[in-house]
């Protein structure tokens, strides 16, 4: 989760405007040209002075101090790949996209004020693990730290390629440039290898939301998916309504059906998670413990099941599918990520996006999913020691401290009110959906396959409670090898 953009720019503008207001009204003294008068009060009478509120938002500078490496460089071994998710850490004097234009003066200023080169050391795959493995068991020294896939810095950590980022002095999980959310899902027995925050954009682009054709809304009198969070009705059950209410069934095997609701495979594990059912949770002492099996995770999968398997107003399938059928108007609903705010820029589609909806109003919050496949992460490899890991530290911190008053306000304010979001109401169900991003290591592990059987049960149709009943055991001998392993990594110093 990043934080929001705060409302000093806005404030500092009304101050401002009042400021203009205050002394063009002194300027003209009550005649209405600007002559002199004398015997006005108003004329004598100081305006009051108006300031803007002090920017209190943290850099580099005023958290880390100064700095000088004598121009060494540091280097991100990086996912960068022909896809959705490759890295968004560098980008050059040239770029003019709004975003790389400020990751570029983020990065500038970093290598300004600490005479360091921030470079990178591309993958060229989307997973790169076992390349990472060979590298560092082998202490090579062409990259200081790792911004790969969560999935791929998870077994990563639990083979202990990672240093746990507690023992590195220079790195402040608490820091509010660090997406507490992600801290807390990625944290075992109070170790932690790998984080997210500010430095990245990916994590907010690969977050699920829900799209929505609103010409299909209109056309069939349904109550606007806005009106429905904004009232506290935006649930599974009115989602299920509304897209039985809009399916339209093709006349004949070459006509074009109209789907209530196209997703990918992951549909039902989605819709779950959004409820607020993830497969595992940390316990007291902060270690996860399977989950899922209680009474109400085993009812909203059963109402999947029965909404969604055989259901001809649902098409579940591939990605490149199912943004057809919503690009061509043949879906009400698309569950996707964030990052197709991008894709149907271009489209003549009308489109809201609204969250994930919850199970019932009673629900505490909103729950927003995202996959550890999509999501990219920060570690330190055991190859890094010495000045070189403090160095790398150092540089890391600063990025994502910078990151506050660069790269996220073009994301918030830039990308993603304006430019990004489809309509003005939008921009605010965008911030709740990015205030309320969770992840499972349960899904990123897939412990005991317990993903991949409750999303096919949704699909096919099949009884979740023996499913989970039969699977509880495998999942929690993965999950034991897991909390084992993270132990058994080897602490820095």
């Amino acid at each position: 989760m990043k934080n929001s953009i705060p409302l000093r720019a806005a404030a500092f503008i009304i101050a401002l405007v009042l400021a203009v207001g205050v002394l063009a009204g002194c300027s003209k003294t009550g005649n209405g040209d600007g002559t002199s008068d004398t015997g006005s009060t108003a004329a004598t009478t100081a305006p009051e002075e108006t300031t803007a509120p002090a920017d209190t938002t943290p850099t580099a500078l005023s958290v880390l101090g100064e700095k000088d490496f004598g121009g060494d460089t540091v280097t991100f071994y990086s996912r960068y790949y022909d896809g959705l998710w490759k890295s968004d850490l560098i980008a050059t004097d040239d770029d003019t996209d709004t975003l790389k234009v400020a990751v570029y003066r983020r990065n500038k200023f970093i290598e300004d004020a600490y005479k360091v080169k921030i470079d990178e050391m591309q993958s060229g795959s989307a997973s790169f693990r076992s390349k990472l493995e060979n590298l560092v068991m082998t202490g090579d020294e062409s990259f200081d730290a790792v911004y790969m896939s969560v999935t791929d810095a998870a077994e990563s950590a639990q083979a202990g390629l990672f240093w746990d980022l507690h023992d590195i002095g220079r790195i402040d999980l608490e820091g509010k440039w660090w997406s507490q959310s992600c801290n807390k899902a990625w944290s075992i027995a109070g170790r932690q290898f790998f984080a997210v925050g500010d430095i990245t954009t990916i994590d907010n682009m690969a977050t699920y939301c829900t799209f929505f054709n609103r010409k299909i809304v209109d056309a069939n009198q349904l109550v606007s998916p806005y009106d429905l969070v904004k009232s506290n009705e935006w649930t599974l059950g009115k989602m299920f309504e509304m897209i039985e209410s809009a399916y339209v069934p093709g006349q004949s095997d070459n006509e074009a059906q109209v789907y209530g609701l196209s997703a990918e495979n992951s549909f039902g594990f989605m819709m779950l998670m959004a409820s607020g059912e993830l497969i595992s949770r940390n316990d007291e002492n902060d270690i996860p413990q399977i989950t899922i099996g209680n009474e109400r995770s085993l009812s909203i999968a059963d109402m999947l099941v029965s909404k969604t398997a055989g259901n001809k107003a649902i098409y579940l399938g591939a990605d490149t599918a199912i943004m057809n059928n919503f690009r061509n108007s043949q879906s009400l609903f698309m569950p996707e990520v964030l990052y197709h705010l991008i894709t149907l820029r271009d489209s003549d589609l009308d489109v809201g996006v609204v969250p994930l909806p919850k199970y019932d109003p009673e629900q505490d919050s909103y729950y927003s999913f995202t996959t550890g496949y999509c999501i990219t992460c920060l570690g330190f490899p055991q190859s890094n020691t010495g000045d070189r890991l403090e160095r790398a530290a150092f540089i890391t911190e600063a990025m994502a401290v910078q990151s506050l008053t660069t790269v996220t306000p073009a994301y918030f304010e830039v990308c993603v009110k304006t430019r990004y979001a489809p309509d003005i109401e939008s921009s605010g169900m965008i911030q709740i959906i990015l205030d309320t991003i969770y992840t499972d290591l349960a899904e990123v592990y897939k412990w005991g396959g317990l993903r991949d059987k409750v999303q096919k049960a949704v699909k096919e149709g099949g009884s979740i409670t023996t499913i989970v009943n039969a699977s509880k055991k495998p999942a929690d001998i993965a999950r034991k090898l897991t909390v084992s392993g993270w132990e058994k990594v080897k602490k820095l110093g």
